[in-house]
C-alpha cells in the first residue's frame, strides 16, 4: 500500500458517521479527512487528494463492517498499478452525490483536512470485492462446493471422539467426500471445500456451479463401561443449491442413524463414527448425480478473452461492460476487466449462453462496429479476438 494509503489509515474512523439513506443499497456517509499537502501535485488538486483519500477511508469502513478483509482488497487493487487519477475514478463509481469541504488549515500546516459527504452504494462495493479479491481462474470453472458442518452435541466431547484431533477426524471425512465427489461427479472439472457461505456472488461465477451444505451432530446415549460399549445417535441433513443463486436443487433429511461401537481402541472407534458420517452421502450419490446431469444438460455458459489493441481507461471500459451487457441481454451476457495496466491494452473476459462461434458471429454483426458516443466506436476483430476504440469517420459508421 502506498504512503498516502498508509497515512490515510492512521485516521480511518476520525469523525466517520454512517447513515442509512432511504435507498434500500446506498448509505449515506459523512466523514473527516485528512491528506498530507506534499501529495498535491500537477496532477491532483487538493481538494482531489482529499476527496481520493476520503475514498478509501470509506470504502474500508464499509469492507470491515462486512467482515470482509480490507487489507486484501487493497493488496489487488494495488496490483493494477493504476495512478492516482485512474483509481479515484474507479472508486468514484462507488459512490454518488460527492461533495468536500475543505477546511482551513495553518499554513505551516504539513496537513490538508475536509469534510466529505457521498452515497455509497454497498451492493456493487460487495460485487466488486469479490471480482477483485477471488481467484477469478477457480470461480470461473464449474465447481463442486462443500460446505461441511459436522458437529458434536454436549452428551460427547472430541477427546472422546477423536484417536488424533478434532480437525484429524473432520479431514479425513472431507478427504474422502472429495474423493467420492471427484470420482462420481465427473461433469465436475472442480471440488473445493469452503469455511462458509459465499457473501457475494460475482457475474463471472460459473453459473453451473452447485454447494452441497451438509449438517450433522453426533451424540452419545448411552454407555456400559462393563462392556466397554457405547450407543451413538447421528442427525444429519443436506441441501444442495446452486451457487450463484441460491435456489435449491436437492434436499435430505435421514432417519436417525443409531450404532454402538466398542470404545476400548478409541482410534477404531474414531474410524467408526467417520465411516458412519461419511456412508451416508456415499448413500445419496446416485441419486445427486442424477439431478447434476440433468442439471448439466442446460445452456452452458462459454468463456471468452478479448483483448484491447488500444490503451483504455477505466471510464471507457466500465462503458464498454455496460454496453456489451445491455446489447446481449439474451444470451445472458456478463464482462469483466480481466487485467488493466494504463500503459498497455486491458483484457475483457466476457461469459455469455451458447458455443464460442455463435457469441463471435454475435459480436461481428454488423461489421462488429458498436458506437461508443459521437466521436469513437469500439471495433471488434473476430480473428484474433480484439477490440480497438477508433475515431468515427465514414468507413465504419453505423
Amino acid at each position: 500500500m502506498g504512503k498516502s494509503k498508509a497515512f490515510m489509515c492512521k485516521f480511518l474512523f476520525i469523525g466517520l458517521l454512517f447513515f442509512i439513506s432511504a435507498t434500500s443499497f446506498a448509505k449515506s456517509i459523512e466523514l473527516e479527512v485528512m491528506a498530507k499537502k506534499i501529495d498535491v501535485n500537477n496532477e491532483q488538486s487538493s481538494d482531489e487528494l482529499l476527496i481520493l483519500n476520503g475514498f478509501r477511508q470509506a470504502i474500508t469502513a464499509e469492507v470491515l463492517e462486512l467482515n470482509l478483509d480490507s487489507q486484501l482488497f487493497w493488496e489487488k487493487l494495488d496490483q493494477l498499478k493504476m495512478p492516482s487519477k485512474d483509481e479515484s475514478l474507479y472508486l468514484n463509481a462507488f459512490f454518488q452525490n460527492i461533495s468536500m469541504k475543505q477546511a482551513p488549515t495553518e499554513e505551516a500546516s504539513l496537513l490538508l483536512k475536509g469534510v466529505m459527504k457521498a452515497d455509497i452504494d454497498i451492493e456493487k462495493l460487495k460485487r466488486s470485492y469479490a471480482e477483485i479479491t477471488t481467484d477469478l481462474g477457480s470461480m470461473r470453472k464449474k465447481t463442486f462446493y462443500l460446505l461441511a458442518n459436522i458437529e458434536l452435541d454436549s452428551t460427547i466431547s472430541w477427546s472422546e471422539v477423536t484417536g488424533s484431533s478434532e480437525t484429524g477426524f473432520i479431514g479425513a471425512i472431507k478427504d474422502s467426500w472429495k474423493k467420492l465427489v471427484t470420482t462420481s461427479f465427473k461433469s465436475y472439472e472442480n471440488v473445493e471445500f469452503i469455511d462458509k457461505d459465499f457473501l457475494v456472488k460475482p457475474d463471472y461465477m460459473n453459473s453451473k456451479s452447485v454447494t452441497l451444505k451438509w449438517k450433522s451432530t453426533l451424540k452419545k446415549v448411552a454407555t456400559n463401561n462393563d462392556r466397554h460399549v457405547a450407543d451413538f445417535e447421528l442427525q444429519a441433513q443436506y441441501i444442495l443449491v446452486k451457487s450463484k443463486t441460491n435456489d435449491i436443487l436437492l434436499s435430505f433429511d435421514y432417519p436417525i442413524q443409531k450404532r454402538q461401537f466398542d470404545f476400548s481402541d478409541k482410534k477404531k472407534l474414531s474410524s467408526n463414527l467417520a465411516s458412519m458420517i461419511y456412508s451416508l452421502l456415499l448413500s445419496q450419490s446416485t441419486k445427486i448425480n442424477t439431478l447434476l446431469e440433468n442439471y448439466s444438460k442446460d445452456s452452458e455458459q462459454v468463456e471468452i478473452s478479448i483483448k484491447f489493441l488500444t490503451k483504455t481507461g477505466l471510464s471507457e471500459l466500465n462503458q464498454i461492460n455496460a454496453l456489451l451487457v445491455d446489447r446481449f441481454k439474451d444470451m445472458k451476457l456478463s464482462s469483466q476487466i480481466k487485467t488493466y495496466s494504463p500503459s498497455e491494452g486491458p483484457e475483457l473476459v466476457i461469459r455469455a449462453e451458447g458455443d464460442e462461434n455463435k457469441i463471435l458471429d454475435r459480436l461481428s454483426l454488423d461489421g462488429g462496429i458498436f458506437p461508443l458516443n459521437e466521436q469513437k466506436v469500439l471495433y471488434f476483430n473476430r480473428l484474433d479476438k480484439s477490440f480497438a476504440i477508433l475515431p468515427k469517420d465514414s468507413n465504419n459508421k453505423k
